[in-house]
């Protein structure tokens, strides 16, 4: 990881220098505005470049507003739909407009310029942050057994001046009952490193917890975007489960590289750092108090895609991935 941080401040430094306007923040995949955005295009009204996920906030800003643009072919509720997400982009038309058409603000659990809730928003011409809690539940049973799962955590993102963007995502977890997954391993759902009795002392028999962290820091130019931090990414489609990635694994550390030299063409570079769970069986030594200490074996991942766009609603994709 040393590595990692190291290289990515490298190149971060060199693209930087020669930038004037550059800021890209990733949408989780989570967010409902990609499947608004998915219907609406495979309705022909708009073109939606989704084949690798996620995508930066300003682009799914830029084709709310060719939708709106468009709203005379949407039925009443996709115009619903999307007049609730053209208020969450608020900050990226913001920068898509020009800082000059905005005024600086500053709200906490209220209601932001856009008429959004947040418990936190402030935005001017150097800075713009959001900043959300999240709080949910699920209470259900399995074969007459009650099963719960409870979350909380905070989402936060936000732009610095036209340079960097950010995004910081965490959550945590705790599900009980007598039939929860402990393992998750023959599910959609994503994969967990979670504490239980199966890891855990005396640890109780019907009960998990877990906590998930994502965060990115990335920035964009006029033809590409540099990322990295930790998240998930996909590539393809499917209702079931995705072939190629998915979100089945869980978030890794990763950077991410998209160049989109001219509109028919575009490339897409990531080089990821997973956990290979071996020990090397060369690394075993013991400290000066007698404790045996090991490492394990280092295993990444590395995937390049070339996309062309012939003609409108056909994309051919051209790549390889290595682990």
């Amino acid at each position: 990881m040393k590595l990692f941080a190291k290289y990515f401040v490298g190149v971060l430094f060199i693209i930087l220098a020669g930038i004037n306007h550059a800021q890209v923040v990733y949408e989780p995949l989570y967010e409902d505005v990609y499947n608004l955005l998915r219907r609406i295009s495979q309705k022909g009204i708009i073109e939606f470049d989704d084949l690798i996920r996620p995508l930066p906030r300003s682009y799914i800003s830029s084709k709310l507003l060719e939708a709106d643009s468009l709203s005379s072919q949407l039925n009443s509720l996709e115009r619903d739909e999307l007049e609730f997400f053209l208020k969450d982009y608020y900050h990226e038309r913001w920068l898509s407009e020009g800082n000059n058409k905005q005024t600086e603000h500053l709200d906490y659990f209220g209601f932001d310029p856009a008429d959004r809730w947040r418990m936190f928003s402030y935005g001017s011409d150097g800075f713009k942050i959001n900043a959300d809690l999240i709080l949910g539940g699920e209470i259900g049973s399995v074969k007459d057994a009650k099963q719960t799962h409870f979350w909380n955590g905070i989402y936060s993102y936000g732009y610095i001046y036209d340079v960097l963007g950010f995004s910081f995502d965490f959550r945590d977890n705790t599900e009980s009952g007598t039939t929860i997954d402990k393992t998750k391993s023959f599910t959609p759902e994503t994969g967990v490193n979670a504490r239980t009795d199966l890891n855990t002392f005396n640890y109780a028999s019907d009960k998990m917890e877990y906590s998930e962290a994502k965060m990115m820091l990335a920035t964009d130019w006029n033809w590409g975007s540099l990322a990295a931090g930790k998240e998930f990414l996909e590539w393809g489609y499917g209702d079931n489960g995705l072939i190629v990635m998915s979100q089945k694994a869980p978030s890794f550390p990763l950077i991410r590289l998209d160049i989109n030299p001219v509109e028919w063409l575009s490339f897409n570079y990531f080089h990821a750092w997973l956990n290979s769970d071996v020990i090397d069986s060369s690394s075993f030594y013991f400290t000066e108090h007698g404790d045996l200490r090991f490492s394990y074996r280092n295993k990444y991942l590395a995937s390049h895609t070339l996309t062309i766009r012939p003609t409108k609603g056909l994309d051919l994709a051209l790549g390889e991935s290595i682990i």
